[in-house]
């Protein structure tokens, strides 16, 4: 079961959709609840984190000095056997296939659009009690490589392969228990969020008491 133990994944991304402007992302997926979907059982993926940018020229406009945090709803993912789904809007998709072999060609799914990467070597990884596949794979910017039950080391829903401005898998854990890139490595998986408010901010809540709903 890749859905159990509460996995989350930790990535960074970087990208320059209005370079010199820069946007770094940190964040997390985890999965948080099941729904039901066309008679398919599914978990329900949420993504949150933090945006920082940055100005590579002055000075730096007013668009390119802000921050902001985010905890969202990031889409459906499903396991039969050992091919992964994942469903964002209407269309279900295979995410992963990992039933692959030496030579195998990786399929066509929703992070993948080349029909040419090939599994060159398989190694494993040890996650808790089990042993994971490790696919090592003949094309791939930054880490060419795919895990049984994890996803790409290039990022979970990340398009492969990457050429520019590539996502990261930071680490993997389970219960909290980091299990890649080693067990037990330090990784801040809980991607502190700390709310800033203003000496001046005001905050109301009502009706006070409350036996039902608070605003």
């Amino acid at each position: 079961d890749y859905f159990a133990d509460n996995p989350q994944w930790r990535e960074n991304w970087t990208f320059a959709p209005s370079y010199p402007c820069v946007t770094f992302m940190d964040y997390v997926y985890y999965l948080n609840g099941d729904t039901v979907v066309g008679g398919q059982s599914y978990k329900i993926l949420y993504r949150r984190g933090q945006v920082n940018h940055e100005y590579f020229a002055p000075p730096i406009p007013g668009y390119c000095d802000d921050s902001y945090t985010f905890d969202e709803y990031y889409g459906l993912l499903r396991q039969e056997g050992e091919k992964m789904f994942y469903l964002f809007y209407d269309d279900e998709e295979l995410l992963y296939d990992f039933d692959l072999a030496v030579g195998d060609t990786l399929p066509l799914t929703y992070n993948v659009d080349q029909d040419n990467i090939l599994v060159t070597d398989i190694d494993s990884l040890l996650v808790k009690d089990q042993y994971r596949k490790v696919f090592h794979l003949s094309e791939g910017y930054f880490k060419p490589y795919l895990i049984e039950g994890v996803g790409l080391a290039e990022g979970f829903l990340a398009y492969f392969p990457q050429w520019e401005f590539p996502a990261d898998l930071q680490c993997f854990a389970l219960n909290d228990t980091v299990y890649y890139p080693e067990f037990g490595s330090p990784c801040d998986l809980a991607v502190d969020i700390d709310e800033q408010f203003g000496i001046n901010s005001k905050i109301e809540l009502f009706p006070n008491p409350v036996s039902d709903n608070i605003s």
